[in-house]
């Protein structure tokens, strides 16, 4: 999630400085609110999209296996030290912390929010209404200033002149006919998620300024000069709820000086502007996950995911050479268990009773998940190779949702001198056709069961066979 959010304040600073440098002086304001809104949800969504370009696919490296004398120390028995697990403690502290401050502050914008919308209803429940030829609008005593939201115009109970309350109500009127208050209610929205982040109240700030710009702009040349003298008598009131939109709205002075200026807007900026959006999706979309099972040590990386194994164990088997019939002792490595995904302690779903030899699960949920699979593999036998002899999924890890995080596909050819098929993730035609299934959550999960722990791991051990 750092990730995330680093990249998400780079697109935003780049973006900020491409319209602060080209377009922040330009008069059109249309284009200025769409480039803000642009870059803002660019900021959001960008880090989220798969770039197929960024696809790292790892080179292919020969590994030698080298086995080591058996020593007395062995996973099972290593020693944790201390330090490891205040570290491992430390972080999950800091962790819960960050998310506690986090949802503090959404909880404490979903009440403002709500308390804001509850000021507008009750103010329109005991506002007198008015009318007038340029719009209908409502009255209060408690209002210190004149504000709109959607169709809506309220002003103080104050006595105007007929050319200052028809210049108020031209501008309200002008806010409405631009839907700005369907922006302002995004921001609102966004900000229960992003009140944390500083960057969001400057496109905040230029998008209502832009705002501004916008009805501004509509003025008559006749009128400016009143505008500006009304614009300036009410500069010192204000109305304190973020959902609206104030006549007062300052900066004045940028707002008369946008009003003044006579420059035609220069396209080629927008041009250049551009590209920048084109750029940051370039550099800050996510790496497409790759398909590949890299193993580093005892850790695999699977589209984004870490799958921490048991180290290897080393045993011994009994060979007896076919010519000779001489037998000999030769050592084997083990592969472990799964014990953590992205760093979560994952529960083995399934296990071999010992005395009866038969799968148990560890809870009746994951054994319909696992029958599910088994038989939506047949269900679409037609889908494989048709060399394919038999097939079995191993190490699947599944969240509580049923979300797939890992597995590996077991297959073999129905010659035994094919070696096409034979092994683990052999054939990535097999592969996607497991990968399709398992995403399919009708098919393994149509009663949409939830499971009891964050992360399961389904070993197969009787397998699962299309035929």
């Amino acid at each position: 999630m750092l990730v995330i959010l680093l990249k998400t304040t780079i697109i935003w600073l780049l973006l900020l400085l491409a319209y602060f440098m080209l377009l922040s002086k330009e008069k059109a304001a249309h284009l200025n609110r769409a480039f803000l809104w642009l870059a803002l949800m660019s900021g959001i969504v960008i880090p989220f999209i798969e770039n197929p370009f960024l696809s790292v696919q790892p080179a292919v490296q020969t590994v030698t296996q080298v086995i080591a004398p058996v020593n007395n120390v062995t996973a099972d028995n290593a020693p944790i030290t201390a330090s490891e697990v205040a570290n491992e403690t430390s972080s999950w502290n800091r962790t819960l912390l960050l998310t506690y401050l986090w949802l503090t502050g959404a909880v404490v914008q979903v009440v403002l929010l709500i308390r804001n919308a509850s000021q507008l209803y009750f103010l329109k429940k005991y506002s007198s209404k008015n009318q007038h030829p340029i719009a209908n609008f409502y009255s209060n005593k408690n209002t210190p200033a004149a504000f709109s939201f959607g169709k809506l115009i309220y002003l103080p109970e104050v006595a105007y002149e007929e050319q200052d309350l028809r210049l108020i109500l031209q501008h309200e009127q002008q806010h409405a006919q631009h839907k700005h208050w369907i922006d302002n209610t995004l921001l609102e929205l966004l900000q229960i998620a992003l009140w944390f982040h500083p960057l969001f109240y400057v496109f905040k700030k230029q998008i209502k300024l832009v705002h501004e710009y916008e009805v501004d702009q509509q003025i008559d040349n006749t009128d400016q000069y009143d505008y500006a003298r009304l614009l300036l008598a009410q500069n010192t009131k204000a109305y304190p709820n973020k959902l609206i939109h104030r006549f007062n709205f300052s900066p004045l002075k940028k707002r008369i000086a946008m009003m003044t200026n006579t420059k035609k807007v220069s396209s080629w900026k927008y041009l250049l502007a551009l590209p920048a959006i084109a750029l940051c999706f370039g550099l800050m979309s996510a790496e497409q996950q790759s398909d590949q099972r890299i193993r580093k040590g005892n850790i695999t990386t699977f589209r984004g995911n870490t799958i921490e194994w048991e180290n290897e164990r080393i045993d011994t088997v009994e060979i007896t050479d076919p010519i000779t019939n001489e037998k000999s002792i030769q050592p084997v490595i083990t592969i472990g268990n799964i014990l953590k995904v992205n760093g979560n302690e994952a529960t083995q779903g399934i296990f071999l009773n010992p005395i009866t030899r038969n799968a148990v699960f560890i809870s009746p949920e994951f054994e319909i998940i696992y029958k599910n699979i088994q038989l939506a593999l047949k269900q679409h036998k037609s889908g494989f190779p048709p060399n394919l002899a038999f097939l079995q999924i191993d190490n699947l890890v599944v969240d509580k949702n049923m979300n797939v995080y890992y597995y590996d596909v077991i297959t073999g050819g129905t010659n035994i001198t094919d070696k096409t098929l034979a092994g683990y993730n052999k054939s990535p035609a097999v592969n996607k056709v497991v990968d399709k299934i398992l995403k399919n959550k009708k098919l393994i999960n149509p009663g949409n069961i939830k499971l009891d722990k964050d992360y399961y791991v389904l070993q197969a051990w009787n397998g699962f066979y299309p035929d």
